[in-house]
């Protein structure tokens, strides 16, 4: 593993323990800032990808929002009034979609296009990463076992629909760039 993917994984999980930790304590914005602070960080390393980092992680965060939204609307996890900040999912759960995203193509890139192996492992970290914001207090599940299982059932499909949308808008970047150099342009 590259020192860039080690501090890329410290980086997230510093983010994830700041943003659930805060919002454990009644300081949800905690990981907003946190997210934000880590976000510069890591688009200044990556400023030569910088617009496949950014459109991955507006797509994470698009996706985390809505996913998140539906797990708190179908009654799944709620938020304790101490941890709300914003409806019906909160901004420092986005912030943790957005940190997320920001390990797909550094510490977690040994996952892409093992599908099979993405699929198990998203089902089962997910699960547990709410798991483990449940016993900090950050959120609530109402029934254990839907929680857990709806939670599983999301991450299974979110984690490589995330790989996906990295791979195509790769595809579509290095198309574009070629495009530009046959015309006379330079690519990059």
């Amino acid at each position: 593993m590259s020192v860039n993917n080690i501090i890329n994984f410290v980086g997230f999980q510093i983010v994830w323990f700041a943003a659930v930790l805060g919002a454990a304590n009644a300081m949800p914005w905690t990981g907003v800032i946190a997210i934000l602070i880590w976000l510069a960080v890591h688009l200044s390393v990556h400023r030569k990808q910088l617009i496949q980092e950014v459109g991955l992680i507006i797509f994470a965060a698009l996706l985390g929002y809505s996913l998140d939204s539906i797990l708190v609307l179908l009654n799944a996890i709620q938020f304790p009034e101490h941890a709300q900040l914003g409806y019906p999912s909160t901004l420092w759960m986005v912030a943790l979609w957005i940190n997320f995203a920001t390990t797909i193509r550094h510490s977690l890139s040994w996952l892409n296009h093992r599908y099979f192996l993405m699929t198990f492992v998203g089902g089962v970290s997910g699960a547990l990463a709410y798991w483990a914001g449940v016993q900090l207090g950050a959120l609530l599940f109402n029934d254990t076992v839907i929680a857990l299982f709806s939670i599983f059932s999301m991450w299974f499909f979110a984690l490589p629909l995330l790989y996906v949308f990295s791979n195509r808008f790769f595809t579509f970047q290095k198309t574009h760039n070629h495009s530009v150099s046959l015309q006379g342009g330079t690519s990059t």
